[in-house]
């Protein structure tokens, strides 16, 4: 009677098992259909976009793979981006606020003819000055329509190096 016991809870215990395994096969395929752009990480930082009243009136990630780097802008549900002025570059060239309106001044500047909500750039590594370390200076700045207070604003992203450091509209990327 033991061992008739013994092999019912084996078999039991294997036929666990295996409804086990099999959900984590299906758990796996699901994980495969990710977009796999979204998920590179490669070093993905976060930076609030802030408004001149220093409001957070939404977010960028940055991130890359071996060709490209890409920046993923979202604003808040009440912000539409009108332009963005992006630039990746050394930091001597860094545009200045005032300065920043020409189009000589970014490495890509767009104008949409209908504000929007969220923007994907992306820029070739292979036409970026780097320095020797593989790194670059990344800039931004968007003017955004707040539809509910039907306004245009200026917008950058916001840095702030050490604490209690004065908060900078520019941060260094690295791809190495």
């Amino acid at each position: 009677m033991k061992k008739i016991t013994f092999v019912v809870f084996i078999a039991l215990l294997s036929l666990r098992c295996s409804k086990d395994d099999a959900s984590l096969s299906e758990e796996s395929s699901v994980i495969i259909q990710v977009n796999p752009l979204k998920n590179l990480n490669n070093g993905l930082v976060k930076y609030p976009i802030i408004n001149s009243k220093a409001e957070q009136v939404g977010e960028i990630e940055v991130y890359h793979d071996a060709t490209s780097i890409y920046v993923d802008c979202q604003l808040n549900p009440s912000k539409k981006i009108k332009k963005a002025g992006l630039f990746l570059g050394d930091y001597k060239q860094i545009p200045k606020l005032k300065k920043s309106s020409t189009k000589e001044s970014f490495n890509q500047l767009h104008e949409f003819e209908t504000a929007i909500s969220s923007s994907f750039f992306t820029f070739s590594q292979a036409v970026l000055n780097f320095d020797e370390n593989g790194c670059i200076y990344i800039y931004t700045l968007f003017e955004i329509e707040d539809t509910e207070k039907q306004i245009t604003e200026v917008a950058f992203i916001t840095t702030q190096l050490l604490p209690g450091d004065t908060k900078k509209h520019h941060f260094l990327y690295c791809v190495k």
